[in-house]
């Protein structure tokens, strides 16, 4: 799979925007994504990433299961809006669980926010919800963010049920040019709502100042 060169562009991804749905059983290897530009205005957020861009809608719980993720290179374009790129999926604007999901062999660059290595950003909305289980992310390196994490890049929700990550971990993570909040799981955990992590570890993840 391979997404270049493209502008007035808005969600890029396998999938761009996926309500109530559901991914299972797939395989993604050798993704190439390089954008020069996005077709935002103001401080608009635009998630993107391997599988899918943005996971939207609060009626419906949206599943992706057994999905897995190698060789992986993305790309964001040089901006001052808001973009949210990870290894796999940009932004949950809503209610999500992902169970056995992994990313590895991955390069995510990304400006200015929230980088992630399997999910860049839960909206630090209302009824947004995320359960994550049985999941990694290993041999990868993230580069740019202010909050940037092995697994999720901003943890976010201000009202709603509890969240979950239970048996995940990250493995052999590099984390180039970021600041701020940067973490072998969670870059930032934000909002009202507790979110809970059980069982679940980062080994040999490490933080270099520039990309020589």
């Amino acid at each position: 799979l391979t997404i270049t060169s493209l502008s007035d562009t808005t969600m890029v991804g396998l999938f761009g925007l996926v309500k109530n749905g559901e991914i299972h059983d797939l395989y993604l290897t050798d993704v190439n994504i390089k954008l020069d530009k996005f077709n935002v205005a103001g401080t608009d957020q635009v998630g993107y990433g391997t599988l899918v861009s943005n996971v939207y809608g609060n009626d419906t719980t949206y599943i992706i299961s057994n999905v897995h993720v190698s060789n992986v290179q993305v790309y964001g374009p040089s901006s001052s809006r808001v973009t949210l790129p990870s290894g796999m999926i940009g932004i949950v604007y809503g209610r999500a669980e992902i169970d056995n999901c992994s990313v590895d062999n991955a390069y995510v660059e990304g400006y200015p926010n929230s980088t992630g290595g399997l999910l860049a950003e839960v909206s630090n909305g209302a009824g947004k919800y995320l359960k994550i289980t049985n999941s990694s992310v290993s041999n990868t390196t993230l580069v740019n963010g202010t909050h940037t994490g092995a697994i999720i890049g901003y943890w976010g929700s201000v009202t709603g049920d509890s969240h979950l990550m239970e048996n995940c971990y990250s493995n052999n993570v590099v984390f180039v040019n970021t600041n701020v909040n940067v973490g072998g799981l969670v870059g930032r955990t934000d909002g009202a709502v507790l979110k809970i992590i059980r069982n679940c570890y980062s080994v040999t993840s490490s933080k270099n100042t520039n990309t020589e």
